[in-house]
């Protein structure tokens, strides 16, 4: 299983891919439609969880992450400390990686 955080923005967003470990596999910034996240996603062989906060733009992007096999999680602003701008902090990465990120 691979992990990604999400940061979304009206237009684009930027995304970081861990492995198990934690180690970031690769990242990116990407246009906020289903052609740009499949091909960014479309170069990993194991399936990938990927988190992202409740924010104005979430549920276009969580269905995105649906439609392309992702597993989008939602994570609550208010209970995490955000999302940064160019990579989670490792306690984000191995809270995601043990399913105990704060959602909504």
């Amino acid at each position: 299983m691979l992990y990604a955080g999400v940061d979304t923005h009206k237009k684009f967003s930027r995304v970081v891919v861990t492995d198990s470990k934690g180690a970031a596999v690769a990242q990116g910034t990407l246009q906020n439609t289903e052609g740009s996240f499949r091909e960014f996603f479309d170069q990993f062989k194991e399936p990938a969880r990927a988190v992202l906060e409740a924010g104005r733009t979430w549920g276009i992007i969580y269905d995105v992450l649906e439609s392309i096999g992702a597993e989008p999680v939602l994570a609550n602003p208010l209970k995490t400390r955000a999302i940064a701008d160019r990579a989670f902090s490792p306690p984000e990465r191995r809270l995601m990686r043990v399913s105990f990120f704060p959602g909504g």
